[in-house]
């Protein structure tokens, strides 16, 4: 009912901008393009179905969330059209309706000043008749044309003309000054200057005006409107929104929100905020963080707190321990022969993970026993991909599609110059296993929310903290094998770690071609050193986008010269 009075409300102003005589025509033909929708039953079929559809997905937040968006967009743009058009009745049903949300979202202020603005006008009538009834005529908005549309508020119309005109060549702040008798003079000026210009463009025979139709009636712009849209209804085809997810995630970057963010119900929130606020002193009543809604911003993902320790004070328990000691041993420095904590500093570092074996040092002893090195040949080679070196090897830009990121790890890979290529990766979300506590300990304790992403989404975090998520590892993992299995490199996933793999591969390959091991980790040594017929390993170097050689070891002169050097060291 509301739509059609505003409607009729319109379809009468505008024909009061036509005569009678001359535009009856055009008169009926508005009337029909107006009244008739409405008057059929088509809109109300499109409001049911459009009903229908979010009834269906009442129960998932992000699908919510982004109704919600679009309610606030009509409650903007009803706003706007009651400013333009002069509506009191609508600037007043617009503003209150944003009462809910400007409580919901801290805008604390806002919402105290548009409590009492609301209150004082659904009091005027009673208090001063005479303004209402001006009002009521569209005079609270302030026009300098008759145009339908033409209709500013009174700060965009100080801003616009009072200040602009202050500003600008001519006004106070170029040169004249801003004392009150400059001020005086120069706003009592003003109507004799408007006249001055009002005569020059008579004695010149020119006028400035503009047309009585909006601009947005326009061809250009309807044509700019179009390709925007276009733009806009592809994204969100990419990124559809609606979707039956449960949980809510920020369609644009991916990341999903805890079970307590709460913004898809931002109105609910906000009502129930005001209805605590009704029968209370404006000054008195404080706005609590805690009863607004929660965002996405404000409400990251983290790792559930661990349960809280009990704290030892160290030199309680070396005075116990000593008092024990009396009756127990006889020499009491027995006691101390162990290290006393929870977490031994021998075996743990300082953020409480087992401190890693020193791998870098076996290598580089490795290394120094001799040259293993071997002759890089044009023989055809097989290679032996560590997909989790390779992972970390490639730069990730901010910016670029997940699908771009894909085609640089691929264009890598194919830079070897061969087509027998196997990538082998770990797996991440199979269950606890033996490199759990590694793979913590990588993560420097940075824990990455949840993505969802496609080929299309832009990567807009960090490379680490995006891979701190195993789910997010193991579906860019995915993605990437699909992007190589369509470029002609075979892959190949274990359901953990995958050193033990990556051997079976290599040995396999080697038995008909000889074989490269591309990878850095010194578990690949030994895992191949027993099968070191035709199996080569070959590190990386500094990347920038493509793999580089950084040494190219014979496993077979490896295994020799560790196996002579053990053999003295026992004589």
């Amino acid at each position: 009912m509301l739509t059609m009075s505003l409607v009729h409300y319109e379809y009468f102003c505008l024909n009061s901008l036509y005569s009678e005589a001359d535009c009856v025509t055009k008169i009926s033909a508005i009337e029909h393009a107006i009244i008739a929708p409405l008057q059929s039953n088509s809109l109300d079929t499109i409001k049911e179905k459009i009903e229908q559809f979010r009834q269906s997905r009442s129960k998932y937040k992000t699908a919510n969330l982004w109704f919600q968006y679009m309610d606030m967009i009509c409650i903007l743009r009803d706003f706007i059209k009651a400013e333009r058009t002069g509506n009191w009745t609508l600037h007043l049903e617009s503003l209150k309706a944003m009462l809910p949300y400007f409580t919901a979202s801290g805008h604390n202020l806002y919402a105290k000043s548009a409590w009492i603005y609301l209150n004082q006008m659904e009091c005027l009538k009673d208090k001063n008749a005479e303004v209402a009834a001006l009002f009521e005529a569209g005079y609270h908005v302030i026009r300098r044309t008759d145009q339908y549309w033409a209709g500013i508020s009174s700060d965009l119309a100080i801003e616009q003309a009072l200040m602009r005109s202050i500003k600008t060549t001519g006004g106070l702040t170029r040169g004249r000054g801003m004392s009150e008798s400059q001020r005086a003079l120069w706003i009592l000026s003003m109507p004799d200057c408007a006249e001055i210009n009002s005569a020059m463009m008579s004695f010149t025979g020119t006028k400035f005006y503009s047309s009585d139709q909006h601009k947005e009636d326009g061809v250009s712009r309807q044509k700019r409107d179009t390709k925007d849209t276009m733009i806009f209804a592809s994204f969100l085809e990419e990124r559809n929104p609606f979707i039956e997810e449960e949980g809510m995630r920020n369609i644009e970057t991916g990341v999903s929100a805890t079970s307590d963010v709460n913004a898809d119900r931002a109105k609910d929130i906000g009502l129930s905020i005001l209805k605590s606020m009704e029968g209370k002193c404006v000054s008195d009543f404080t706005f609590k963080r805690k009863h607004q809604a929660i965002t996405l911003q404000d409400k990251p993902v983290c790792v559930n707190a661990e349960p809280e320790i009990a704290t030892i004070d160290p030199q309680l328990l070396f005075q116990r321990f000593i008092v024990a000691a009396d009756s127990i041993y006889e020499d009491k420095s027995e006691i101390f022969s162990y290290e006393l904590s929870c977490q031994p500093s021998s075996m743990f570092d300082s953020a409480g993970f087992m401190r890693a074996a020193s791998k870098s040092t076996l290598a580089d002893a490795i290394w120094n026993l001799g040259d293993c090195s071997t002759e890089y040949t044009d023989t055809v080679y097989s290679y032996v991909v560590d997909g989790g070196s390779l992972m970390h090897k490639i730069p990730w830009k901010s910016g670029l599609t997940f699908g771009e990121i894909c085609k640089r790890y691929v264009d890598s890979v194919k830079c070897n110059g061969t087509n027998s290529v196997v990538v082998v990766f770990d797996g991440y979300v199979s269950g606890p296993d033996t490199k759990d506590a590694m793979h913590l300990k990588r993560t420097k304790g940075i824990f990455g929310t949840k993505v969802t992403f496609t080929e299309t989404t832009p990567f807009m975090s960090k490379k680490e903290t995006f891979l701190a998520n195993n789910e997010n590892k193991q579906n860019f993992i995915e993605m990437l094998s699909k992007k190589m299995h369509s470029n002609g490199i075979e892959t190949k996933h274990a359901s953990a770690d995958a050193d033990v793999l990556i051997a079976k591969t290599a040995v396999e390959s080697s038995i008909s071609h000889p074989t490269i091991l591309l990878g850095e980790d010194i578990d690949l040594f030994p895992a191949n050193t027993q099968h070191f017929k035709n199996i080569f390993q070959m590190s990386y170097g500094r990347l920038s986008q493509n793999i580089s050689i950084r040494y190219h070891l014979n496993i077979k002169k490896m295994f020799i010269l560790l196996f002579f050097k053990c053999f003295i060291s026992n004589i």
